[in-house]
């Protein structure tokens, strides 16, 4: 009810032209131009000082290219079928150089090799293939792998460190890895006085010790 002798209660509504003469409020478009930031975690939203303008909340099926833009990720296709008939099936990836890439298939207890989108052969025209300790989809699925050039070294909880290494494309060896103990007596004076841990394994890697 309006009280006698007021003025009626007028509608507020943006479209108004008598109230807002300029009509709707404008709208700004913000472009993105570049998403070489790639997926933003929503941990940055209050960031006032970052610029979140070179990312996205989330990429899906895309790739950023080095150039800022994206772009559809490419298809796949058909191969060859899991060397397992039942069990997980990894894929890891094998790069020596631009021109040396293989895909390793990792299943319970066995590896495969694949180039140039095709499966490699042993000498008698079968699937090339290396039997592993990696019995179960734990193992599998808890296996990391580090590759250092020619060789992969492999390590899962379970079972003892392993190395691949590759002889030729048909030649793959997988073995456990070999520790040895290196005296310090045997090393430079300024080593032995440094007390630099003498428990090395073969690859020129070190692995720590007591310096014994």
């Amino acid at each position: 009810m309006v009280p006698e002798g007021a003025a009626p209660f007028r509608r507020l509504d943006r479209a108004s032209s008598s109230l807002f003469p300029w009509g709707e409020y404008g709208k700004q478009v913000l472009q993105r131009l570049s998403f070489t930031a790639g997926e933003l975690s929503p941990w940055l939203s209050g960031r006032a000082d970052l610029t979140p303008w070179r990312g996205a909340s989330r990429l899906t099926n895309f790739l950023v290219t080095p150039f800022g833009g994206i772009r559809r990720r490419p298809g796949t296709r058909l191969v060859a079928r899991a060397g397992g008939t039942e069990g997980m099936v990894r894929l890891v990836s094998f790069k020596y150089s631009t021109g040396v890439q293989f895909m390793l298939e990792l299943g319970r207890g066995y590896v495969r090799y694949f180039k140039d989108g095709a499966p490699l052969l042993d000498t008698e025209g079968n699937v090339l293939e290396t039997v592993s300790p990696w019995k179960s989809d734990v193992q599998v699925r808890n296996l990391r792998m580090q590759q250092l050039n020619d060789v992969i070294y492999c390590v899962e909880p379970e079972t003892p460190p392993m190395t691949l290494s590759r002889h030729a494309d048909d030649d793959w060896r997988l073995k456990p890895l070999e520790f040895f103990r290196h005296s310090l007596r045997k090393l430079p004076a300024q080593l032995r006085e440094d007390r630099i841990p003498g428990v090395l394994f073969r690859g020129r890697e070190q692995a720590g010790g007591d310096g014994g």
